[in-house]
C-alpha cells in the first residue's frame, strides 16, 4: 500500500460500491370541487385511487384478473402497482410479486375535511425505470376527477405535478410546460458523504418490521432491524428496477448493522389499520414512531441509510409508512445528563 493509502481505498469501494439506485420525487396537486372528509392517514386512500385510476388509463383487455391477462408482463399498471417477478429472475423466484417502484409520501397528520376550493398535495416517488412509466401515472392522477375520495364521496381535481430538481434537495418545479405538456429530468440520485458521527432518526409514519412473523415492539427494536431492512429493499429494487443490480459483500454489511447501538431512543407504537376492499375485511398496519440516535454509523451503510428516507423501510412502504428523516444529532453532554 502506498502512503496515502490509495490501494486501501480502492479495496473498499470494490467491496463495498455504493448503490445505483435512481430516486425521482414528485408531488402532485389537487384542488377540491367538494367537501372531502379524508381519515387519519390517507396512505391507502391514495394508493387505492392510484391502482384504480392507473388501470384505467392503461388497461386494453379489460381483464377481471390481472393475472390472467395476456399483456401481464408488458402492462404498465402491472410493472407499477403489482410488480410480477419474471421466470428467469435470480431473487424472489418464489414470491408472486417484486418490490413496487413507487411510493407515497405523506404527511401523519389526525382526520382533515377538505372544503371546495381547498388544496391537498401528495408525495410520489418513483424508483428507477419505472420513471419511464410517468406519463401513465400523470394521466391516472389527471383524471382523479372521476374517482370519489374520502367519506363523502367528494372530488378533487388536478392541477400540477411538480419534480425535486436533485434527490433531497427541497427545490421543486412544475413538470408541466406552458402547453400543459410533461416535462421531466432523470436525475442521477447522488448520495451525498456521511457528513457527522452521530444521526438521530426521526420516525414520521409508522415503521413496521417484521421478525418471526410479529411486529418489533419499541423494547425489542434495534438499530440493525433497520439498517438490515434498508440493504435488502435496495438491493432488490436495484435488481428489479434498473439495470444495474447490487452487488456487494451484505453478509459483512449486515455485520456492522449489528454493531450499532440504540442511543436515546424515544419510541412508541403507533396503531393504525386500513380498510382491504380485496379482503373485506380491517388489516392492522401499526408500526413504530419517535426517534433514536445512531452513534459511529460506518460510512459502508450511510448510503443505505440516506436512500431509505426516500424509499422507506418496513411494511406498506407504497402506502408512505415507514418514512423516516435524518439529521445531525445534538447529543447530551456529560453536564447536561447530571
Amino acid at each position: 500500500m502506498n502512503s496515502n493509502g490509495s490501494n486501501t481505498t480502492h479495496t473498499l469501494a470494490a467491496t463495498f460500491p455504493a448503490p445505483c439506485l435512481p430516486v425521482s420525487r414528485f408531488r402532485f396537486h389537487f384542488k377540491a370541487l367538494s367537501q372531502i372528509n379524508l381519515p387519519a392517514y390517507q396512505g391507502s386512500t391514495w394508493r387505492g385511487i392510484f391502482g384504480h385510476r392507473l388501470k384505467r388509463a392503461v388497461c386494453v383487455t379489460r381483464q377481471p384478473l390481472c393475472e390472467k391477462c395476456e399483456l401481464y408482463h408488458q402492462c404498465a399498471h402491472a410493472s407499477i402497482f403489482e410488480t410480477p417477478i419474471d421466470a428467469n429472475a435470480k431473487k424472489m423466484r418464489r414470491y408472486p410479486h417484486a418490490p413496487h417502484p413507487y411510493i407515497f409520501s405523506l404527511p401523519w397528520r389526525g382526520p382533515r375535511t377538505l372544503e371546495a376550493g381547498d388544496t391537498i398535495t401528495a408525495g410520489f416517488n418513483l424508483v428507477g425505470k419505472a420513471n419511464n412509466q410517468l406519463p401513465y401515472i400523470v394521466a391516472a392522477m389527471q383524471n382523479i376527477e372521476q374517482s370519489p375520495i374520502g367519506k363523502g364521496d367528494g372530488n378533487l381535481q388536478f392541477t400540477d405535478i411538480e419534480q425535486e430538481t436533485d434527490t433531497g434537495s427541497e427545490q421543486w418545479q412544475s413538470s408541466l410546460n406552458a402547453e400543459g405538456r410533461l416535462q421531466t429530468t432523470n436525475n442521477f440520485t447522488r448520495i451525498p458523504p456521511y457528513p457527522v458521527h452521530a444521526l438521530t432518526i426521526h420516525l414520521e409514519t409508522p415503521l413496521r418490521l417484521v421478525e418471526n412473523n410479529r411486529p418489533l415492539s419499541a423494547e425489542q427494536f434495534q438499530p440493525h432491524h433497520l439498517l438490515r431492512n434498508l440493504i435488502r429493499r435496495v438491493s432488490l429494487l436495484s435488481s428489479f428496477h434498473t439495470d444495474a443490480a447490487l452487488e456487494t459483500d451484505f453478509r459483512t454489511l449486515n455485520q456492522m448493522a449489528r454493531g450499532l447501538t440504540l442511543e436515546h431512543a424515544n419510541l412508541h407504537w403507533n396503531d393504525w389499520q386500513r380498510w382491504s376492499n380485496r379482503k373485506r375485511r380491517a388489516i392492522k398496519m401499526g408500526g413504530l414512531r419517535g426517534q433514536f440516535i445512531i452513534e459511529k454509523l460506518p460510512a459502508e451503510l450511510w448510503p443505505y441509510l440516506w436512500l431509505g428516507q426516500w424509499i422507506h423501510a418496513g411494511k406498506g412502504t407504497v402506502m408512505g409508512l415507514g418514512r423516516y428523516r435524518l439529521e445531525p444529532a445534538s447529543l447530551p453532554t456529560a453536564h447536561d445528563t447530571v
